[in-house]
């Protein structure tokens, strides 16, 4: 829904946004979630309204995450999830 209409992307992005951080956070490593995920935030990240909110609130989230991993785990959800994340394609 959130890729068919730029409009309703933006009205409810602010919304999505903390959804999306809130499952991040709760749900990294979910196999069925991590992918819904990342097609929210995929929608997100290529409407040029909702890029900058959503990397300025996100963009601390992913650190912390990050930081506090166990290096000792294999190529876990999360990581598949980052890696997808920065093969997008943002708007122009």
């Amino acid at each position: 829904m959130l890729s068919l209409d730029d409009g309703f992307t933006v009205a409810v992005g602010p919304r999505m946004t903390t959804l999306a951080i809130a499952c991040f956070v709760k749900f990294n490593g979910d196999p069925v979630i991590c992918p819904t995920l990342e097609d929210m935030v995929r929608a997100l990240c290529q409407n040029g309204s909702c890029v900058l909110p959503l990397q300025q609130r996100f963009t601390p989230t992913l650190v912390s995450v990050l930081n506090n991993m166990n290096p000792d785990m294999g190529l876990s959800e999360l990581e598949y999830f980052l890696i997808n994340l920065t093969n997008l394609s943002l708007p122009s």
